[in-house]
C-alpha cells in the first residue's frame, strides 16, 4: 500500500485547459513567417548534402512504391529511423506528379507546418506545467530561436518529431485522475509515432523523466504531508531513502524499457547496440536525475518543487540534444549544454545503440560528475519536513 494512500490530491498541480492569449497567437503567427520567409530564401536554389538529401531519396523512392535503403547500407536504424521519410513520401510524391513545387520546397513547408504545431505546444506545456507568463515566453523564446528557425528549410526529423512528443505530454498534462482513456490511447500512438522518428531520444526523455520529475513531484508532496516526517522517525536515514527511492525508478525504468526496446525491434528499429555500455549509461543517469530530483523536493516546497520540476524538464528537453541535436545549437549554447547530464544521457544512449558511434569522453565525465555530486547533494540538503 502506497505511504500516500488516502491523502488528498496536490491541488492547483496542473491545468487541463491552457490559457492562450494574443502574445501567444502572436507568437505563432511571428514563427510562422519567418518560417517560411526562411524556406523561400533557401529552397531557391537548395544544396543539401548528407542527411537532408539522403532523406528526400528515401521519401521519393517509398512514394513510388520501391523498398529504398536507408543511409546506403540496408533497412531503417538508430540513425536513419523510418518515421520522417514516410510522412514526406506522399507529399513528394505529389510534388513530384504535379510539378507544382520543388521536393525540397515540399519538405520544408511540411517542416513548417510541424515547426508552428511546436510553437504553440509549448505555450500549452508552459502554461499547465509551470503558469504564469511562462506560456508566452517559451512560445516567443521557440519562435524566435535561430537554429530552430533555420533548420526549418531542410529535411531534417527533429523538427517534425519535436510536436509528436510534445503532443503525447500536452495529453497527459493533468492528473492522472483527470486523463480521459481515449487520451491514453492517443499518447501511447504518438509515443509509437516518436519510436519511429527518433528511438534512442524516446529513451533517454523516458530515463529523465522518471528519474527526476517523478521523484521530485512524489517525494516533494509527500513531504509536505508530513509522509516523510514519520519515516525521519525511524532508522532509515537520507542516503537509504534516496537509495531506496532510485531503485524503485531503476525498476520502474526496467519495464519501460522491456515496452520500448522489442516495440522498437519490430516496427524497423536495428540498434546494433552495445548493451553493457547502454546498461551503465541507463544507470549512470538515473542516479544522477533521481538526485536532482530527490534535491528539488527536499528543499522546496510541494509547489515549487512541481513547478521547477517542470520547468527543468522542459529546459533539458531542448538542450538535452534528444530533439534538437547538439551540433545544431550555437557554439557557446553547445559548450554549456554539454555540462548538463541531459546532454550526457542523450550522446550515450546514442552511442551505445548506433552503428558504428561511441560514447563521447565528455558524456561518461558529465554523467559521472552528476551522479555522484546531485544524490551527494541531495542526501546533505534533504529535510524531512
Amino acid at each position: 500500500m502506497s505511504l500516500t494512500a488516502g491523502l488528498p490530491a496536490p491541488q492547483g498541480a496542473l491545468r487541463t485547459r491552457p490559457r492562450i492569449d494574443r502574445a501567444v497567437l502572436a507568437a505563432v503567427l511571428v514563427g510562422l513567417a519567418l518560417r517560411l520567409l526562411w524556406v523561400i530564401v533557401v529552397t531557391r536554389s537548395p544544396v543539401f548534402p548528407n542527411d537532408p538529401a539522403e532523406y528526400l531519396r528515401i521519401a521519393r523512392e517509398l512514394g513510388d512504391g520501391h523498398s529504398p535503403t536507408f543511409g546506403g547500407v540496408g533497412g531503417p536504424s538508430a540513425y536513419w529511423s523510418p518515421g520522417y521519410p514516410f510522412v514526406l513520401a506522399p507529399f513528394v510524391w505529389l510534388a513530384d506528379r504535379t510539378g507544382w513545387a520543388s521536393a525540397a520546397f515540399t519538405a520544408a513547408l511540411v517542416n513548417v507546418a510541424a515547426a508552428t504545431l511546436t510553437i504553440w505546444l509549448t505555450a500549452v506545456l508552459a502554461d499547465r506545467w509551470i503558469g504564469g507568463r511562462a506560456r508566452v515566453v517559451a512560445a516567443w523564446l521557440v519562435a524566435l530561436a535561430p537554429s530552430l528557425v533555420y533548420y526549418t528549410a531542410t529535411a531534417h526529423t527533429e523538427t517534425a518529431f519535436t510536436p509528436v512528443l510534445l503532443g503525447a505530454y500536452v495529453l497527459a498534462g493533468s492528473r492522472e485522475d483527470d486523463v480521459p482513456a481515449r487520451n491514453w490511447v492517443l499518447i501511447g500512438l504518438l509515443t509509437g509515432l516518436g519510436v519511429l522518428f527518433r528511438a534512442p531520444g524516446i529513451i533517454a526523455l523516458a530515463l529523465m523523466s522518471s528519474a527526476m520529475v517523478n521523484v521530485a513531484i512524489a517525494t516533494g508532496f509527500e513531504r509536505q504531508y508530513q509522509v516523510l516526517k514519520r519515516l525521519g522517525a525511524t532508522p532509515l536515514g537520507r542516503p537509504r531513502l534516496l537509495a531506496a527511492k532510485t531503485t524503485a525508478v531503476l525498476a520502474v525504468e526496467v519495464v519501460q524499457l522491456v515496452v520500448l526496446v522489442p516495440v522498437s525491434l519490430l516496427l524497423g528499429w536495428d540498434p546494433d547496440a552495445t548493451w553493457l555500455g547502454f546498461l551503465a549509461v541507463a544507470a549512470l543517469g538515473t542516479v544522477a536525475f533521481a538526485g536532482l530530483g530527490f534535491l528539488m523536493a527536499g528543499t522546496l516546497r510541494a509547489e515549487l518543487t512541481l513547478a521547477l520540476a517542470n520547468g527543468l524538464y522542459l529546459v533539458l528537453l531542448l538542450l538535452g540534444g534528444m530533439i534538437i541535436p547538439l551540433s545544431e545549437l550555437p557554439g557557446p549554447l553547445e559548450a554549456f549544454a554539454k555540462l548538463l547530464p541531459a546532454a550526457a544521457l542523450a550522446a550515450g544512449v546514442d552511442g551505445t545503440v548506433t552503428a558504428g558511434a561511441s560514447v563521447p569522453g565528455w558524456a561518461w565525465a558529465t554523467l559521472v560528475v552528476w551522479a555522484v555530486a546531485a544524490p551527494v547533494a541531495a542526501a546533505v540538503t534533504f529535510r524531512w519536513e
